[in-house]
């Protein structure tokens, strides 16, 4: 039997990318292009059938047909019914069959899953996961996401919400989180989240900060990689920023860590592209809070290996068991 091809969709805030991938995890090509997220769901659907479409007839010109397609999602899904539950970043997508819509318009199956489990499987399978029988998965960006894959599937949880490791609280008191609860991990250590707390220091008015350099004096354009690149640079409150929101990340990992007892942990997104700046603090830090069961073969706690085409990769493998 030959290799078995999936036209596989990553739909997220701000890019949306299309892919063929075969089911040994090879890219055959991929298409990339803002999303329109003013127009909402209007707008993307006729971008994602243009990409589609290209990437079919890619396949035609080398021989080959596309099985089946593989969603992967920035946002609450029901995957059972192929349905978005909604988007934090645009809107029309609450209720969207947005399975039944694509396989209406290229007349394929179609299967999906939010991102963090479609990265998650992907990092899995492919990527820094590969060979390990319990993975823990975090993407760490906007948002914090998360998935669990037990012998290289995932583990969705009685109503697909396993792995939601940003909204587990670490201080009932904390800031309020955009689930609108407070105290989550998301609330500390997320991209903006550690920019709101770098922009509170520095509106205290009594330090000089290399981020002021950074953001051109306008504390209101601080990102999270900014603070990354500060505290690289050995900035004292942006090294403070990165040890305060790495302490709260650290309990909600090794919260995680006692109920699911990985044999290693991947982390993904753009916090986790700092490198050992993020690293190092937080595999101390989660050590001070694990049993000593972990400590005596402690899991490793490593970035992600397979960048924006982990989604991707996970997609299809969603799409090759049937969104199982």
């Amino acid at each position: 039997m030959g290799r078995r091809i999936f036209l596989c969709m990553d739909i997220g805030g701000t890019k949306l990318s299309c892919a063929l991938v075969s089911d040994n995890g090879e890219i055959l090509g991929k298409g990339r292009k803002p999303t329109p997220y003013e127009q909402g769901a209007s707008g993307t659907i006729p971008i994602l059938e243009d990409m589609g479409r290209s990437l079919i007839d890619l396949a035609r010109s080398i021989g080959e047909g596309v099985e089946a397609i593989g969603i992967s999602f920035g946002g609450p899904v029901d995957y059972k019914r192929g349905r978005v539950l909604r988007s934090h970043h645009a809107t029309g997508w609450e209720g969207f069959e947005l399975t039944a819509m694509l396989e209406r318009a290229f007349g394929l199956p179609a299967f999906m899953d939010n991102d963090a489990n479609a990265a998650a499987l992907g990092e899995s399978l492919f990527g820094a996961g590969k060979g390990y029988e319990t993975v823990l998965f975090l993407n760490i960006g906007t948002g914090i996401g998360g998935g669990i894959t037990i012998g290289g599937r995932l583990h969705r949880g009685g109503r697909g919400l396993a792995g939601e490791i940003g909204h587990t609280k670490v201080d009932p008191n904390g800031p309020i989180c955009t689930c609108g609860k407070r105290g989550c991990v998301e609330a500390f250590a997320s991209g903006p989240s550690i920019a709101r707390m770098a922009r509170e220091e520095l509106e205290k008015g009594d330090k000089v900060s290399r981020m002021l350099e950074i953001c051109g004096g306008d504390p209101r354009a601080i990102t999270g990689e900014m603070v990354a690149k500060a505290a690289d640079d050995g900035d004292e409150i942006a090294l403070s920023v990165i040890d305060r929101a790495m302490e709260y990340l650290a309990i909600g990992i090794a919260n995680a860590m006692h109920l699911f007892d990985p044999d290693i942990v991947v982390i993904g997104g753009g916090v986790a592209k700092a490198g050992e700046i993020v690293f190092a603090p937080l595999r101390e830090k989660v050590g001070k809070y694990l049993l000593s069961g972990f400590l005596e073969r402690m899991p490793g706690i490593v970035p992600a290996a397979l960048g924006d085409d982990a989604p991707l990769l996970g997609a299809m493998a969603i799409a090759k068991e049937g969104g199982r």
